[in-house]
């Protein structure tokens, strides 16, 4: 009787034991599984000359399909003299280890190396005083053709770098948050202010024949029935009163 018993016991301590191990299966199936460790790193582009280039989704986008990183623009840019508590423009890059990061931030290092801007002895800006509009192409009409206007005065003065930059300028430079305005930089003073003169006397051409414009274009208003009602003078209308109220801002 005692050895029955004993089977007995011995056969439902297996059965418990088979159904704890049944159930602690079950349950490890059912935890889910350690978050993956991030790794990330942080990548200085406020003053880079293409920052625009370097925020953009479509270039995140590639160097993530290429390096399994993810990148995210923080802060906002901020000018030389912006005292803010604001943070200035950077980029967080992100992944799983440090191998992608790594790959990740040297893509974007070589990419601000392609574009670093040559600080210059003394430099200075001349403002365009027209905003970008529909119809005229204010910056064509600053380089001339294949550029042969900026060419001259850059020969002529001996300068080291004249370029256009700001809204409506050619990428890299054609940054939004400033008005656009041609760059002149030189190791002297005096070849930045003989470039500086021929640089007035162009942009004054420039302004006179974009008044042209706007006279040509208010004549086309006010001597063609239903002209106002048009999508082109309704752009057109918004555009030039944009431009007036920011060459009166940049006068002040």
């Amino acid at each position: 009787m005692a050895d029955k018993r004993n089977r007995w016991d011995v056969s439902a301590q297996a059965a418990a034991l088979a159904v704890a191990a049944q159930i602690n299966a079950t349950l490890a199936s059912l935890q889910k599984p350690p978050a993956p460790k991030i790794v990330s790193q942080d990548v200085d582009i406020n003053h880079c000359k293409n920052r625009g280039l370097l925020t953009m989704g479509v270039t995140h986008d590639k160097i993530k399909t290429a390096t399994g990183a993810t990148i995210t623009a923080k802060g906002r840019y901020k000018p030389i003299g912006d005292c803010t508590k604001d943070e200035p423009l950077y980029l967080r890059v992100s992944a799983d280890s440090e191998e992608k990061v790594k790959a990740a931030v040297d893509r974007l290092k070589f990419m601000i190396g392609a574009y670093i801007r040559k600080a210059h002895i003394a430099s200075i800006v001349c403002k365009v005083g027209i905003e970008p509009t529909t119809g005229f192409d204010a910056v064509a009409e600053i380089q001339g053709l294949n550029g042969e206007f900026l060419a001259h005065i850059k020969e002529s003065s001996k300068i080291d770098e004249i370029s256009i930059r700001g809204r409506g300028a050619p990428p890299p430079d054609n940054d939004s948050s400033e008005p656009l305005h041609v760059y002149i930089g030189s190791s002297t003073v005096e070849a930045v202010g003989a470039a500086k003169e021929l640089v007035e006397n162009l942009l004054e051409a420039v302004r006179t024949k974009y008044q042209q414009f706007c006279t040509q274009f208010t004549h086309n208003v006010y001597n063609t029935p239903g002209y106002t009602s048009t999508p082109e003078y309704k752009v057109w209308y918004a555009q030039y009163h944009a431009a007036a109220a920011a060459a009166a801002a940049d006068q002040q």
